[in-house]
């Protein structure tokens, strides 16, 4: 959950009727004009699939609702304009011990950890007269419908946004009747609503809660994905074969991985793309001839697949044709791995399918023909399994041909909820990355393309602006400029922690965006860089409010003092080398102190630059503030470096580019970080081992493509023998390679010029 979930008490007749006596009396006297609104902080939001801890010695009551989604930010909403805020609506058990008094909200009620499942969002418009399920173990408990709240979905969020600026991805858990279900361990409460993602959570005892583990899901760790075929005799017979006596294993490439919330292609020309609903098992240690008995202990835990087929080319199940089973993001795997103690047995699992909400496909894993433990055990008999390794356990019967357009859910219970749409091949267009102007998504009147470094491969079109696109994005920066000085510091370092927040929700996402487009190890970008980015923010948003003048003492008559002040309108021109970081070094100082800006990341690195300018919208930060213009140095970086209107320029990159920013650009100040030599000097009586740690480190992190690479080493002349072998072997043992690779230690060099630029200073030996 990226935003705030908001709740309401006493907003069902029930609650009402349940406190009226109690209303009547001292410290009460009358019910509650308004709605009584609390908070559930983060600890208490899980999703789909994880363990709602029940406290050992507590009654626990479930309490199913509905969660409205804010879309946009949203701020004094008159109930009638409430729907074009909403993004839409998602189950929601709102959990809690017997309250006793709700004028002294009960933290111990209701804010303890897993407190709160909410469900994936559906974008319905109306949910004023829903009725909603409680299943426990598979049986209906509880029903009831939205048509008995006391105020809608609407009236709420008027309510609410009329003391609270609601941003995006916020909720309002819209309340729950006063009667609610009592849960045990053990249970499993299903929430039901029609149009609406079902909500399943596991019940567990508080001291078992940390077995019960989710790990949200790392593609670019994937080991091999073994993939069953015929492992249902259903499905067997569906397709007209006899149902095997022996494993029949299929082995899916990583191509065809894709993710929670992806899309996959249906190709042209064909008549059948079947869903195949699979639970997935991940190994968790190296398996080598295991027997049935002990196969289990290799088990990590589970994750849900879809092995899509295109049966067009099937002419013999015993020799899978690869163009069934084998094209690009043909397998969405995810969302996360569940540990294997909050799944009590495998082999009574129930798996759904759903196509636009239309319930397609059921079965069970009771009917698996070959276990689990078999599986392992006949797989390890011949190969070794590898920790990260997966077998997809097969399909149950229940297969129809899905069409563009599609969203299919494939749901296992207690371990996840996997959503993806179906796209034509028409639709799978390069993606196309514009200038963010003035709140906007500005598309460019021409494009460049931006390649992976490492593969060669191309990422996206990228706008390329020039002076009139940045005419446009300074003057939505001046235009925004004086309020956004004008606003309060409180408020700005509030919506610098928000865009802080959001980049550290987002970060595997940015990361593999990065990584992508600059050929950094996964394991820098993702561990240290964009969390570092995050940071900025978190950083700033103290900073400015530690900002003071000063006062100095002149004669009695006098006071002299200064006062800090924002600029204006800041141009930021960010380099290649750790783009997104850079960028946020540049915008949240920039913006925490009051300017308006337009960034210019460099065209060998545009991606990240416009998911900025997207989650800086997102985090409620208006429109104009932040300006994001695409292009070349030459072209857009000239021009709004020149412009008239802007007061200040940063930025990092040569020196002989800097040199001449300040030549052309005119009077203007300027925050310039440029080329440099950096010498690494050590002397005899250093730590040898630190040294060689701080060498390593200055020369070959971030590919060695850093303004403080340590490009020189000068050794003290009585270690340098030690020092130089010592160095050598060292460096011999980086891990050269796939940027994607979580152990790869040094990636890809940002563009074809510089390695070839590379090659020209250090030659080849032969």
């Amino acid at each position: 959950m990226k935003g705030t979930v908001f709740a309401v008490a006493l907003n069902h007749r029930s609650q009402l009727d349940a406190w009226q006596e109690a209303f009547s009396q001292p410290p009460y006297n009358a019910p509650p004009k308004t709605a009584v609104w609390f908070i559930k902080p983060r600890n208490t939001v899980i999703r789909y699939g994880e363990p709602i801890p029940y406290p050992q010695g507590e009654k626990v009551l479930s309490g199913a609702t509905v969660a409205l989604i804010v879309g946009k930010t949203a701020s004094r909403i008159r109930p009638e304009a409430a729907a074009d805020y909403i993004a839409g609506y998602a189950l929601a058990n709102e959990v809690s011990l017997p309250e006793e008094s709700f004028y002294r909200p009960a933290i111990k009620a209701k804010c303890r950890d897993g407190f709160c499942p909410l469900g994936e969002m559906a974008p319905l418009s109306d949910v004023d007269n829903l009725t909603i399920i409680t299943e426990i173990n598979g049986r209906e408990a509880d029903h009831w419908n939205t048509a008995d709240l006391q105020r809608s979905a609407a009236q709420l969020l008027s309510a609410l946004s009329e003391f609270a600026t609601l941003n995006p991805g916020d909720a309002i858990l819209l309340g729950t009747p006063q009667n609610r279900v009592a849960l045990r361990p053990g249970d499993r409460v299903r929430i039901l609503a029609k149009g609406l993602p079902a909500l399943e959570n596991p019940v567990v005892a508080e001291d078992e809660f940390a077995r019960h583990q989710t790990f949200t899901w790392p593609l670019s760790a994937t080991g091999t994905l073994f993939a069953l075929g015929l492992n249902y005799a259903d499905h067997a017979s569906e397709l007209a074969f006899t149902p095997p006596k022996e494993p029949l294993v299929f082995i899916k490439a990583p191509n065809t991985f894709t993710e929670h919330h992806q899309t996959s292609v249906r190709p042209n020309n064909v008549e059948y793309m079947h869903y195949e609903a699979e639970l997935v098992v991940v190994i968790g240690k190296t398996a080598r001839k295991v027997s049935e008995a002990e196969a289990m202990e290799y088990v990590a835990g589970y994750t849900v697949c879809n092995d899509y087929a295109i049966r067009d080319y099937l002419e013999n199940y015993y020799r899978p044709n690869l163009r069934v089973k084998s094209r690009d993001g043909l397998t969405p795997i995810g969302p996360w791995i569940v540990d294997k103690e909050a799944v009590s047995d495998p082999h009574n699992l129930t798996l759904r399918t759903f196509v636009n909400g239309e319930l397609r496909q059921e079965g069970t894993t009771a009917d698996l023909i070959f276990s689990i433990p078999f599986l392992i055990s006949y797989l390890s008999e011949f190969m070794t399994l590898q920790p990260g390794d997966m077998i997809a356990t097969g399909t149950p019967k229940g297969l129809s041909d899905v069409v563009p357009g599609d969203e299919v859910v494939v749901e296992v219970e207690g371990v996840g909820r996997l959503v993806n749409r179906i796209v034509s091949e028409g639709e799978r267009k390069m993606k196309k990355i514009n200038h963010w102007i003035n709140g906007k998504n500005v598309a460019g009147n021409d494009y460049f393309q931006t390649t992976n470094p490492a593969t060669g491969d191309v990422l996206a079109e990228v706008a390329s602006g020039g002076e009139a696109e940045v005419n446009q994005a300074v003057a939505a920066a001046k235009e925004a400029f004086p309020k956004w000085a004008n606003l309060p510091m409180k408020e700005r370092a509030r919506l610098m922690r928000r865009l802080g927040d959001l980049i550290d929700q987002n970060v595997p996402e940015i990361a593999a965006m990065e990584t992508a487009d600059t050929g950094l190890p996964i394991h820098q970008t993702k561990n240290v860089l964009i969390p570092r980015a995050s940071h900025n923010f978190e950083f700033f948003a103290e900073v400015c409010q530690q900002m003071n003048g000063k006062t100095y003492p002149v004669d009695d008559k006098m006071l002299n003092y200064t006062l800090v002040q924002p600029v204006g309108v800041c141009a930021l021109v960010s380099p290649w080398n750790v783009p997104f970081m850079t960028a946020t070094w540049k915008v949240a100082p920039c913006l925490a102190l009051g300017n308006t800006a337009v960034l210019k990341m460099s065209e060998l690195s545009p991606l990240t630059a416009d998911r900025l300018g997207e989650l800086a919208l997102e985090a409620g930060i208006p429109a104009g503030v932040l300006n994001v213009v695409q292009g070349y140095g030459a072209t857009a970086g000239d021009a709004l470096v020149r412009h008239h209107d802007v007061r200040a320029v940063s930025f990092t990159g040569g020196t002989a580019t800097g040199r001449n920013i300040m030549k052309n650009a005119g009077l203007k100040k300027y925050s310039m970080e440029l080329g440099g030599k950096s010498p690494v000097l050590i002397f005899e009586d250093a730590d040898i081992e630190r040294a060689l740690d701080a060498a390593l480190f200055t020369i070959f992190s971030i590919n060695g493509e850093r303004c403080t690479a340590g490009s020189r080493i000068f050794i003290q002349q009585s270690i340098y023998p030690e020092f130089v072998k010592r160095f050598a072997e060292r460096a011999n043992r980086l891990r050269v390679g796939d940027p994607t690779d979580p152990n790869t230690q040094v990636g890809a060099l940002i563009s074809q010029q510089h390695w070839e630029k590379s090659l020209r200073l250090y030659p080849p030996r032969h």
